[in-house]
Parts: structure tokens; sequence; C-alpha cells
């Protein structure tokens, strides 16, 4: 076996070990260099060609740097521009200083660098809007006299400036550049393209005044949970809000009139979009990949939905797609397994783009509801969405006549059934109540006027005079010329004519022999006076009585039913007054008796004694007797005795007192000696 192959392996891994120590010999200085601090890198590791366009590292420099945790770079002067990429995805940059006579800087020349903060000199013209694309910046300054941009607030002193920590165009206050920290308010009015592109921000923080939102604005803004967009805002570009994954709600402004593509595409956690204005297109992709998006209400002024709009939103199981739309692109909810699809116009069942759904595309219908108001009940419609309900037979109901339909529960506005129907809703019947006639046959008594009673109510009985009658009721005449006696709280519900049936009356007059007035009274014949209740001081009326034609004493029976003009005359009997003290006890109410009347035992109660009896004097000599004849006014006067274990234990309780007063006079004389033996 030949050996030629042999030599040559060890001389190639021989060269290798050369190249490997004159690499540490030439670099390792520099990289042991203390690992916290950024270590400079020398400008020959810069690739700066001689129109000072600035690329990037040199093969050498890009070797070298990829060994250092982290570098700083300080630009010679002859740079001119940086180039595309030309430092992109180095993340160990963490500070460079720009050159003045810099002029640009190109697409993607400092995207996903570890720069914190970067000065742009007054030099500058040109800064792609790419150029610091998913930065993790907290400090953006431009130098003052900066023709094209600014990073700050001039306030009118001299020259300063307050800055808001991005790159402002002056040509149209446009954020081109952002970052963690920026601060928007007050100057800006547009947000550029990338503007905010990958940057950890958790709040959009765009305010008032802000009209436009640049494509792919906050795209890839990982953290980004909260945008609160203002009213100005007016145009949403394409993928401004890209996988912003940490995003849940978004509300749509109402200068917004058009989402553009993928503006929410794989914003995975996004819940919540709501439609404030005017929207009417939803173009490619704008919620694509959107999963946790589980309904979603379109506005009714969409009529274009752009292909693949919903497609993977893979929670999405609602969508209700407007009357106006017409246009529906390919795939819009591809990957939707469990979608509903209610389509609010009944030709889109017919759409090539939906039809590949089936039968989850559903046709919105509105439920017309009829609320009869006690009326006979009405049948519900279901009314597809824009079309017009059909008006009913009209209800009917007892003592009312069916006016129309209304729209509101006051019955103030009528339906019209030309109106499509976008919802559902309730009609309401309207009710106009029948009214009735009520006449009244007087019957040779005194005219009276017809009365206008509306269903459901009373009549009001009238009155109508006749000399020496009186109206006993009114009546009216059955299919069968009856006379049926009428009730006036009977409600009308028909005309009716009412007869009045009269009575002869006769005057009863009252002599009280020395009472009180007492006015005479008018009786129907057959009725029954009413007693009256006259007064006289120290008598009460034992009876009334009239005089027979021989002038003798009648007593009178008020249950006598009257067949002609009487006298009554009162008989008084004198009456006594029987008062009660009951010492203590419970009160006993006096008693009015009449003459040779008795008085009435009533026993009083009192606690802890016993009721031995009333007797006529305070001193208890003499029992009054309640069989006795009460001939004048004269107090009864109650005696008790004490129940004996109430007597008992009022004695325990003098015992008790007693006891603790004798304690409580040895332990204070105990005191009292123990205190002077201490002085």
């Amino acid at each position: 076996m030949s050996k030629k192959p042999v030599y040559i392996a060890l001389s190639v891994v021989l060269i290798m070990i050369v190249a490997s120590i004159s690499f540490v010999i030439t670099v390792g200085p520099r990289v042991s260099a203390s690992s916290t601090d950024p270590i400079l890198i020398d400008n020959n590791y810069l690739n700066i060609d001689d129109n000072g366009v600035l690329s990037g590292f040199t093969t050498e420099g890009r070797n070298y740097v990829r060994l250092i945790n982290s570098y700083k770079i300080i630009l010679p002067s002859n740079v001119k521009s940086i180039g595309e990429s030309a430092f992109s995805y180095c993340t160990g940059l963490v500070n460079i200083t720009l050159n003045k006579g810099l002029t640009r800087i190109e697409d993607y020349a400092f995207q996903e660098t570890g720069l914190t903060s970067i000065t742009i000199p007054s030099s500058v013209v040109y800064i792609s809007s790419t150029s610091f694309i998913t930065n993790v910046l907290e400090s953006i300054h431009v130098d003052y006299g900066n023709s094209i941009y600014t990073s700050g607030y001039d306030r009118g002193i001299g020259v300063s400036q307050l800055e808001f920590q991005g790159i402002l165009r002056k040509s149209d206050n446009c954020l081109i550049v952002g970052c963690k920290n920026t601060y928007m308010g007050g100057v800006v009015e547009k947000i550029g393209t990338y503007a905010f592109y990958g940057v950890s921000r958790q709040n959009a923080g765009i305010p008032q005044g802000i009209k436009e939102i640049g494509a792919y604005a906050f795209a890839n803004c990982r953290d980004l949970k909260e945008v609160n967009l203002p009213d100005t805002v007016e145009s949403i570009s394409a993928g401004a809000f890209a996988n912003c994954r940490s995003l849940t709600s978004i509300t749509l402004p109402q200068k917004v009139t058009s989402i553009f593509p993928q503006a929410f595409d794989n914003c995975i956690s996004l819940t919540n979009v709501t439609f404030s204005g005017a929207v009417d297109s939803i173009r490619a992709q704008a919620f694509m990949g959107c999963t946790k998006l589980t309904n979603i209400i379109l506005p009714s002024t969409v009529t274009s939905i752009g292909g693949q709009a919903f497609m993977n939103c893979t929670s999405l199981t609602s969508i209700r797609i407007p009357y106006g739309v017409s246009s529906i692109d390919g795939d819009v909810f591809k990957g939707c397994s469990n979608l509903k699809i209610f389509v609010e116009n009944a030709t889109l069942k017919n759409n090539a783009n939906l039809q590949v759904y089936g039968d989850n595309v559903i046709v919105v219908t509105s439920t017309v509801t009829f609320n009869s108001n006690g009326g006979t009940s009405v049948d519900e419609q279901k009314v597809n969405f824009n079309e017009k309900a059909t008006k009913p037979t009209d209800p009917t109901k007892t003592g009312y006549t069916f006016e129309c339909w209304c729209s509101d529960e006051t019955l103030d506005s009528v339906y019209n059934f030309n109106t499509p129907i976008t919802n559902d809703i309730t009609l309401y019947a309207k009710w106009r109540i029948n009214q009735y006639t009520v006449t009244f046959n007087s019957n040779g008594g005194s005219e009276v006027g017809a009365q206008t009673i509306e269903h459901g109510s009373i009549a009001t009985e009238p009155v109508s005079t006749k000399a020496g009658y009186a109206v006993e009721y009114w009546y009216y005449l059955d299919d069968g010329s009856n006379e049926v006696r009428f009730d006036f709280n009977t409600p009308i519900t028909d005309n009716i004519e009412l007869t009045a049936h009269w009575l002869p009356t006769f005057s009863i007059t009252f002599d009280t022999q020395g009472g009180g007035v007492v006015e005479g009274q008018t009786i129907k014949q057959g009725y029954n006076v009413t007693k009256p209740n006259p007064t006289k001081a120290g008598y009460a009326v034992e009876y009334w009585y009239y005089l027979d034609d021989g002038s003798n004493e009648v007593r009178f029976d008020f249950n006598t039913p009257i067949t002609g003009s009487i006298e009554l005359k009162a008989k008084w009997i004198k009456t006594y007054t029987v008062m009660f003290n009951s010492k203590g006890g419970s009160s006993v109410a006096d008693q009015i008796i009449n003459q040779n009347g008795m008085a009435t035992n009533t026993i009083p109660n009192r606690k802890g004694y016993t009721f031995l009896g009333w007797y006529k004097d305070a001193n208890y000599q003499e029992e009054y007797d309640f069989t006795t004849e009460v001939s004048d006014n004269f107090t009864l006067y109650a005696k008790w005795e004490p129940n004996p274990e109430e007597s008992n234990s009022d004695i325990r309780n003098i015992i008790m007192v007693a006891v603790i007063a004798v304690v409580a006079c040895v332990i204070m004389g105990s005191f009292v000696i123990l205190i002077t033996k201490k002085h």
C-alpha cells in the first residue's frame, strides 16, 4: 500500500493546525477583553466601497464578530450610505456611532440587531421604512437641523426639543421608525410602513390625530395586547397587525371603510372584532388564522369579502353575511369546520364560493309575532331577511272593534306592511272600545237623559221625580217581555232601555218630647222607617209610639212596613251613671243604666292579685249587690288580695337586697382599716 495519501492527509491537518494557531494569535487578544463591555470593531473589518457605501462586514470581520457577544462600531467619515441588510441579524451589535456626512440608510440595514439606542445625523436624507424592523431600540434621536426627519417636538424655545423616541418624516408627519418607548401624541398623523414591525410593545399607544396606519406597521409585534384605535383613523393598510399573537380585541373606527389584506392575519389570540363604522370591503386573508375568533358580526355596509378572508379561523362558529354583500371570493371560510354561515340575502345560497359549505349556509329569517292584546290569537310569521310580512286576518275581541296593528306597545305608530323585515319584531293590536246607549223611560216621572257607556263600564242610576212617589227600581223587558229588575253594578255590553218602577211615598215625622231635633223621613210604601237617635241630658229613649184614633199610646215597631204617613213620639226614661275605680287593675268603662235597671258586674285584672269584688266605698265596708236597681249616680271600688307567691317573692327580694348591703359594708370597712394601718 502506498504511503503517499497518508502524507497528504497529515499535511492538510498540519496546515489547519498552523492556521488555527495563527488566527488565535491574531484575534485572541482582542476577543479576550472584558465580556461586560462591548468590543470596538476595527473599521478594517467594514466593507466600504469607493462611493462610501457600507455593505456590511468583510469576510474576516464577519468571522470575527461571530466570536463576540457584544460589540460597537464607530463609522468612519467616508461612509455615505449604509447598504441593504448591512448589519441585518447582527444581534451582538449593541452600539453604533453614525458619522456626520452619512446620507442614506437602506432596507433592512439594522434588522434585528442588539441596538438599544441610535442617533441619526442631521446629514441623513433617506431612511428606508425597513431599516430598523424587529428592533429592540429604547431610544431614537435625530440630530437637530435635519431637514427631512425629526425625533422631537419643537417647543418654540431656541432649539430645545422634547424627544418622542421615533423618526418622523417632516413632509407628511409620518412616523417611519418606532421603538418600544415611542410616544406619538401631538404631531404624528401617519404611522408608516413597518414602523413598529417586530417591536416588543404591549400597547400600541395610537393617539387622537393619527389618520393612517401603514402596511405591516405593527406586524409581528408578538407582545402587543392592547390597540385602541382613535376615531381619527381612516385607513388600516395591508398586514398592519399581522401576527400580533397577543392581541385579543380590536374595535375598528367609524371612518375605516376597508379591511386591507392580511390586516389581522394570524392574530391567534383575537376573540373580539367590533365594527363601528361603514366598512364596505374585507380583503383577502384579512382575518386568516385567527384561531380563537368564535363569531363575528359584519356591518350592514359590507359589499364584498375577499378570498381566504377567514380561512383557518378554526373556532369560528357563526358569521352573518349582510344583505348587501354581492361578492364573495374563494376559500373564504376554508378550514372553519364548525362554522354556520347565516346569509341575509337568500340569493347567496346559490353563490358558487358558498355552495361548497352545503347546509352550513343558512338563510336568515325574522319572526313577526302578533300580540292581539286580549283578542283572538294570531299565528307568528317567519319572513326572509329584507322581505315583507303578510297582513293577517283581523282578530276579534268582545266589546271592541279592531283598528290596526302597531309597532310599539304604546300603540302610537301604525305598522306599514310594506316595510322590509330585518329583525324579529312584535306587532300590537290596537282596539277601539265599543260604546252603548242606555235610555231611560221615566214612566210618568221627570225626563231623564240617555247615557253613553263604554263596553264593560256601568251606568249611573238617574234621578227622576214624581209627586208622592219614589223610584223603587229600574227594569228592562226580557225576550219574553217580562220585567227584569236592573242592577246598576252590571257592566253594560249592549244598548238597553230602562223603565222606572214607582212606589207611593209617605211622610214620617218625629216629636222628640224635649229631646234633640230629628229630621222627618220620606218612606216608600212597604219600606221601613230608620230609627232615629235623639239625645236628652240624663235620659234615654225607652221607645217610640204613636196615638191611635182614640188617642191611646201605641208602641211603634220599626220593623213595620209603612203604609201611610205617621207621627212618632219619643218616650224617655231617666238614666244614671255607674263608675268603676279598679284601684290599679285594668280599666272598666262607665255604665249608663236606665232607671230601675241593674249594673253589669265586670271583672278587672291585676297582675299578682286576686279580685275580691266591687265595694260601695273606698274603705271596703260594704260589697255592692249587682241585683240592686240603680236609682242614682255612684262609684264602685275594686278590692284586691295579693297572691301568696307574689308576697313570698317580695320578701325574698328584700332579704337579698339586705344581704348585698351588709356584704358591701363589710368590704368597705375592711378596706378602710387596711388603709389606716398603712398610714
